[in-house]
């Protein structure tokens, strides 16, 4: 039997889809796999507090809460093959860890950011932007209708954790050469090979196997 879900809410304009969330929860004002999409953000963020501008009405911006009793560093992976799945288009693939390709240029950007813990399940804020009508140089679009692309994207939210177990099947960097930059400056330059249980990005160096759970991933091919 399938779970109903709540639709999706649509505001014209907020500061950032997340913050909005993020904020209903913390005050009651919002339950479990609620959504809601922007048609503009005047302070939409990515990771590691990067800036994400769209023009009024050419993206989907969107965030909704959900909740895992596994590492919560999966989620934003998860969501990354929900939207595969949603856009049903050739040309997808993930770039770790959560960036949505199409034909090798970014399309969608995967943020998920933590609210709370009770007991042993996370409560999250997960936000997801895609370039529908509109992107920034070197990036890709794909015109769908932000309706039923959200529509979609929340039917998955309950499945996140079964959607994972496919995440590698999407990556693409899987048995090429990469470098990855942390947020400390180090670089590690190897051959990926997949993606730990928690989420992180294997990568076979010179010196040996060695995990990256946070940073930048580029294929040497494209340097």
């Amino acid at each position: 039997m399938c779970m109903r879900l709540p639709p999706t809410e649509v505001v014209d304009q907020t500061t950032s889809t997340n913050d909005l969330m993020a904020t209903r929860w913390r005050r009651g004002e919002a339950s479990l796999y609620d959504s809601v999409r922007a048609r503009y953000q005047t302070h939409g963020h990515g990771r590691f507090g990067r800036t994400w501008n769209a023009p009024y009405d050419t993206a989907l911006l969107y965030s909704a809460i959900v909740s895992t009793s596994q590492t919560p560093s999966r989620l934003p992976l998860a969501a990354g093959i929900a939207v595969i799945e949603a856009l049903e288009s050739d040309g997808l693939s993930l770039k770790w860890p959560n960036d949505v390709f199409l034909h090798g240029k970014k399309l969608c950007g995967v943020l998920a950011e933590h609210i709370e813990q009770q007991g042993n399940t996370h409560i999250l804020v997960l936000g997801i932007g895609v370039n529908l009508t509109a992107c920034p140089p070197g990036a890709e679009k794909l015109d769908r209708d932000a309706d039923v692309l959200a529509e979609r994207i929340t039917a998955s939210l309950p499945h996140l954790d079964q959607l994972f177990v496919r995440y590698a099947d999407y990556l693409q960097s899987v048995g090429k050469s990469v470098r990855a930059i942390k947020p400390d400056g180090e670089t590690i330059h190897g051959t990926a090979t997949g993606i730990t249980e928690e989420g992180a990005l294997v990568i076979d160096t010179s010196a040996g196997i060695t995990t990256v759970t946070a940073g930048d991933v580029t294929l040497k091919e494209t340097l």
